[in-house]
This record gives C-alpha cells, sequence and structure tokens, in this order.
C-alpha cells in the first residue's frame, strides 16, 4: 500500500499534489502568536519570489475559532471575497502543556495542515491530495533536500545545488557547520561520490 505509483492510474496522475497549494499551519500560526486572542495576521505565499496568495486570518476573543478572509474564484469566473470560521481544539501533551488543532471545516476532524483548494482551506483527506514527495524518485528527492538545506543557511532560488551560501548573521558556527556537512553529504550522493 502506497508507494511511487499508488497516486497513478494508468500512468496519468489522479491526484492533485500539496506542495504548490497555500497552505495554512497551526503550528507556524502559533509560533508567529496568530493564536493569541484577538490577533490579526495575514500571511502571504509565494512561488519564486511571487506572492501567490494572501489571507488574512482573525482569531476571536474567546481563542476558539480563527475567521479566514481571503478572495478565490472558480475558473472563468470573477473573483469574489470569502469569510470562513475554522475552529480549534486542544489535546494536552504528556509532559504537561496543550497541543493546537484545526477542526476541518470539511469533514469536522483535527488537523495541523489545510490546503486551500478552489477557494476552501479544507484538509488533505477533503481535497483528495497527495504529498508531492511520494512522486519523486531518488535523485528528485535529493534535489529537495539541498534546497531545503541551502534554504535554511539563507540560500535562495536559482543557486546551483553544490554552491553552499555563506553563514548568515545570527546562526551559530557550531549549528551552521551541522547544516553544511548534511548539505555535502546530500551534493556527494547526487554525485556518485
Amino acid at each position: 500500500m502506497g508507494g511511487y505509483s499508488s497516486t497513478r492510474w494508468g500512468r496519468v496522475i489522479t491526484r492533485q499534489e500539496t506542495d504548490p497549494l497555500p497552505r495554512l499551519d497551526v503550528r507556524w500560526l502559533r509560533t508567529v502568536g496568530a493564536l493569541q486572542p484577538r490577533a490579526v495576521t495575514q500571511p502571504q505565499w509565494t512561488s519564486r519570489g511571487v506572492t501567490t496568495a494572501t489571507v488574512q486570518i482573525v482569531m476571536s476573543a474567546d481563542g476558539q475559532t480563527i475567521t479566514l478572509s481571503y478572495q478565490a474564484r472558480q475558473q472563468g469566473e470573477p473573483w469574489t471575497w470569502v469569510k470562513e470560521s475554522v475552529a480549534l481544539e486542544t489535546t494536552p501533551c504528556t509532559y504537561g502543556g496543550e497541543r493546537v488543532w484545526f477542526q476541518c471545516p470539511g469533514c469536522g476532524r483535527r488537523r495541523a495542515v489545510l490546503y486551500a483548494v478552489r477557494g476552501a482551506f479544507r484538509c488533505r483527506i477533503c481535497h483528495n491530495l497527495a504529498y508531492s514527495s511520494t512522486r519523486e524518485d531518488p535523485y528528485e528527492r535529493s534535489l529537495r533536500r539541498c534546497a531545503e538545506l541551502r534554504r535554511r543557511i539563507g540560500g535562495g532560488y536559482g543557486q546551483p545545488s553544490w554552491e553552499i551560501p555563506p553563514k548568515p548573521e545570527g546562526m551559530t558556527y557550531r549549528a551552521y557547520m551541522r547544516v553544511v556537512r548534511r548539505l555535502i553529504a546530500q551534493i556527494n550522493w547526487q554525485c556518485g561520490v
């Protein structure tokens, strides 16, 4: 079950991938303080440096729901404003504290990430999405890992996979070298060394 061809039928891709879609992650919202009562946040999604989507997120006063406001359109139709409420749930953690989850507006299940498809933020299951990594061969997976490691140390799009960016300001030398060693190992694997 699962595997490289699990979402293909007769060599035709039957499910849309998650990577190109705008995603809303409750863990990121908590990190940036957007889950505080009455907090207002406006995340933007970019693709190769160009803004592709923006949504305004308003937290309720009681901290139980967030309201998403954004523009969406169906193919061939004009843009319309969408205002959608998403309930939040919490579960206790083993060693104290609590974890926050979205309650998917489509199925009502606890989810950490919601994806925007055709103007609606829903979970991966409701939209019938597949993770992009399930369709990668080992070389593509290695390229993606290199890009992620370069991004961690300040690299950008369009850089060759073998180029190692200089240490970013504020990062310790030890942390920088740990990422560089992993990056070099990935580059060596790609080259067959």
